[in-house]
């Protein structure tokens, strides 16, 4: 993510080969979600071909696409300020009567012009080093919309791994106070227990129900935001089998990692660019007040009288805007001429200087310009404080998940130990099935929990190293 992207902007001979590895992807992914023809199971999905997926999605191509047209705009910029040839020519009839003779001809010149940018300074030179951090702004861009792609994506499938248990564990729940109901109508006939015990029985089993019914519909709408990350219908029998793995904090202390994240965050390099642009445009500014005008031209050619009998040759060079032009001419068709008219060869040198006095739009230029560079600063230095206050955010969201995985998995083992304790129980007789029922439940909700906290402490790393400046799951 931190290097800096090369100014090479045209197609590489290898898109064949990019397309190729596309379609790959897509088939990769294709297989995992259909899974064998002759399975018996439902297709198993790992989380790895869905993120070799990714750039296969319109997003990821809306991302491609704007720092295409950004290498375009460099382009142009250099061909502009490169060399510039055009042809053209003209054409003159003319028909004159001259002491009662009448003499009629026509003059056909063509013509070629030629211009080049060679003086590091000027208006074209200038376009080029604004596309060029144009360039890298997009360049940062597009990292960023990958990387914000790619979070998405490990977020949802995770998230669906959690819906998808939240179901199951409310169907089970659901089940297992249908029993309990089903026992307190027995207990309630038989006078067990009194009628107020019995109605929170059934408040409880409706309650059961409704969460089920919560549980599903989160479960759709969770799928469907998965399933549309990847451009893939929705399917109800695929198994998402990747569990998420705890993973390290990046290393070194909070400072070092403020430092670090300020020298490759993108929204920082993207400020001290437009500074750049805010302190080349200023500096831009003064050269155009006091830089004088001054253009020289040299040229050469043929005449007789007020016709052109042979090639001509003309060049210039403007030293404001640093740009040579040239131009040749050579007649095709001309009138014949007296045979009393001498034909010579001229030669012609101009110059021309103006010295900038007095200039109110210039003087004005360089006012806007130096409000512009003060806001650009000001904006870095807004920008830097936000990614201080974002790191250190982060920071403190990643520490906050590693803490809640170790209540999770205390959690798991005392829900353990409670098993165990209830089947113990149960051998003795000292309690019944349905309480061991409940403890597996209970065991089932906190190895949920345990999972939850870790894609939780798993997205909080990723999004603590996207801050950093240093996300990239695959290496990107």
């Amino acid at each position: 993510m931190t290097a800096k992207p090369s100014m090479t902007t045209t197609r590489s001979p290898l898109e064949p080969l990019r397309i190729l590895t596309s379609l790959a992807r897509v088939a990769a992914l294709t297989l995992a979600l259909c899974g064998a023809a002759t399975a018996q199971t439902a297709p198993q999905l790992p989380l790895q071909p869905v993120l070799e997926f990714m750039p296969n999605t319109l997003d990821w191509r809306v991302a491609d696409l704007n720092l295409e047209t950004a290498a375009r705009q460099l382009d142009a910029a250099r061909a502009a300020a490169g060399l510039n040839v055009a042809g053209g020519g003209r054409y003159d009839y003319s028909n004159r009567n001259v002491g009662g003779v009448n003499t009629d001809g026509g003059n056909l010149v063509v013509s070629l012009n030629a211009s080049l940018t060679v003086l590091p300074w000027g208006p074209a030179f200038d376009a080029v080093r604004t596309a060029t951090r144009g360039f890298e702004r997009a360049a940062l861009d597009r990292t960023d919309a990958r990387n914000l792609i790619y979070l998405n994506a490990i977020t949802l499938y995770y998230s669906t791994r959690i819906a998808i248990q939240d179901l199951e564990l409310a169907r089970a729940s659901e089940a297992l106070s249908a029993t309990q109901l089903k026992n307190a109508d027995a207990q309630l006939k038989n006078g067990v227990i009194n009628r107020d015990a019995y109605l929170n029985i059934q408040r409880a089993s409706e309650a059961a129900r409704v969460t089920t019914l919560t549980a599903k519909n989160a479960l759709e709408i969770t799928k469907i935001g998965f399933f549309n990350a990847i451009n893939q219908p929705v399917r109800d029998d695929v198994v998402l089998v990747t569990a998420p793995t705890e993973l390290a904090l990046p290393p070194g202390s909070i400072e070092g990692l403020l430092q670090a994240a300020l020298m490759r965050r993108g929204d920082v390099l993207k400020a001290k660019s437009r500074v750049d642009d805010a302190e080349d445009a200023l500096s831009n500014a003064n050269r155009d007040r006091f830089l004088p005008v001054l253009s020289a031209n040299v040229g050469i050619g043929q005449f007789a009288g007020q016709t052109q009998t042979g090639a001509s040759v003309n060049a210039g060079l403007n030293f404001q805007s640093g740009v040579v032009t040239s131009s040749a001419s050579l007649p095709v068709v001309y009138p014949a001429l007296p045979a009393n008219v001498q034909v010579g060869t001229t030669f012609t040198l101009s110059a021309q200087l103006n010295l900038p006095l007095l200039a109110p739009s210039s003087d004005a230029r360089i006012a806007s310009a130096v409000a512009s560079l003060e806001s650009a600063k000001a904006g870095l230095e807004s920008v830097q404080r936000g990614a201080d206050l974002d790191v250190r955010q982060r920071y403190n969201d990643a520490l906050s998940a590693a803490a809640r995985l170790g209540v999770a998995k205390i959690g798991v083992q005392n829900s353990r130990l409670a098993l165990e304790t209830a089947q113990t129980r149960l051998a003795a007789g000292l309690n019944t099935a349905l309480d061991v029922e409940s403890a597996k439940l209970n065991q089932r909700q906190a190895e949920r929990d345990f999972e939850s906290a870790i894609s939780l402490q798993v997205n909080a790393v990723y999004r603590l190293q996207n801050a950093l400046g240093s996300f990239g799951p695959l290496g990107k």
